[in-house]
């Protein structure tokens, strides 16, 4: 349970405790005579593992994956209703395979193991890779909450994401799908259209609220729930115009988010619609489309990159990178094109 062992002429002892890998510096001289003493260090460090191991056992004696899973929903009501109606989705897949009656403390790595197997035979890697975060995230707090010892899931166990080429909606495309939302919801229009003239993500457009929006010193703040990080995005022409003629229409109190009612699955699907209705069958397209739009038009118009990952809240200039290479393959083009005159 503890290993006992000298270095640099002291005892030390390693051992884990809660999953976790630590080691003790007893600060005692490597010597025989100290050695005892040590040796009572390491006992009582003993002690504390098995009567931790044994708080663990009578916690989760008889708790279900099913049972655990409703104590996490509860945390959840309190934090994000999107990161809880993602992880609802996740876990009744999973459930499929890991049977919700096993207890907690008996779900191994073999399990999981399974688990992703089966879930690669008719998913996509993306959809699998989403499916575990947040199932990782879900047994990581019941780690925290002292419910397990130990994750099931290492990070090794999570597929990886192929590199794809950006996809972006052209200049009909959009049209299109912001006329026809137009006509069905204006709200919905307005959800869209903030997508493309700001480049967030839907979770974080969701959350805005209209004191967010300081038209006085034309300035959007931001919370990327991806990351924590909060930033003032610059209201420009185009945007304020919008704000002005459209958005403001729904205001009631400051405190309001702009876009009450809607989230991630209603305005998902409400696209999906959409795009059946115009006969878009081509995969890729999806709502983050619009902040992929944003991006790569911002590259076209050779604004610096370090601008672009500021605005679209990004943690470093090399995720920012993919939206040029779009653009660096059409300038290439013309510039072919110039050499190989027909």
């Amino acid at each position: 349970m503890a290993t006992l062992y000298e270095k640099r002429g002291r005892w030390y002892i390693d051992y884990v405790l809660n999953g976790k890998k630590k080691t003790k510096n007893t600060k005692l001289p490597a010597t025989k005579i100290f050695k005892t003493e040590a040796e009572k260090i390491k006992l009582k460090i003993e002690l504390l593992i098995k009567s931790n191991e044994n708080k663990f056992i009578t916690k989760t004696e008889g708790m279900s994956l099913e049972t655990a899973s409703e104590k996490y929903v509860e945390y959840l009501l309190s934090k994000s209703k999107n990161h809880l109606l993602s992880f609802k989705t996740a876990f009744s897949q999973i459930s499929l395979y890991i049977s919700p009656q096993k207890n907690i403390k008996d779900i191994i790595k073999e399990d999981i193991k399974l688990l992703i197997s089966e879930l690669k035979t008719n998913r996509s890697i993306e959809t699998v890779r989403s499916y575990l975060r947040y199932f990782k995230i879900f047994f990581n707090f019941l780690v925290e909450e002292e419910y397990i010892l130990k994750s099931p899931i290492p990070k090794k166990f999570m597929p990886r994401s192929p590199k794809k080429l950006i996809k972006t909606f052209d200049s009909n495309m959009i049209e299109n799908i912001l006329s026809l939302a137009k006509q069905r919801d204006h709200k919905y229009y307005c959800f869209l259209k903030m997508l493309l003239l700001t480049g967030q993500r839907p979770g974080d457009v969701l959350n805005f609220r209209f004191k967010d929006m300081n038209l006085e010193k034309d300035l959007l703040f931001i919370k990327i729930s991806k990351t924590d990080k909060q930033i003032y995005f610059p209201i420009y022409n185009e945007l304020r115009k919008f704000i002005l003629t459209d958005i403001m229409q729904y205001q009631i109190e400051p405190e309001d988010l702009i876009f009450e009612g809607f989230n991630i699955s209603i305005v998902s699907k409400r696209l999906i619609r959409i795009k059946k209705q115009l006969n878009i069958k081509e995969r890729g397209y999806d709502l983050k489309t619009f902040r992929k739009t944003f991006g790569t038009h911002l590259a076209s118009k050779g604004i610096d990159r370090t601008k672009v990952a500021d605005l679209l809240g990004h943690e470093s200039v090399a995720t920012t990178i993919k939206y040029y290479a779009k653009v660096k393959a059409e300038n290439l083009k013309e510039d072919l094109n110039k050499v190989f005159v027909s």
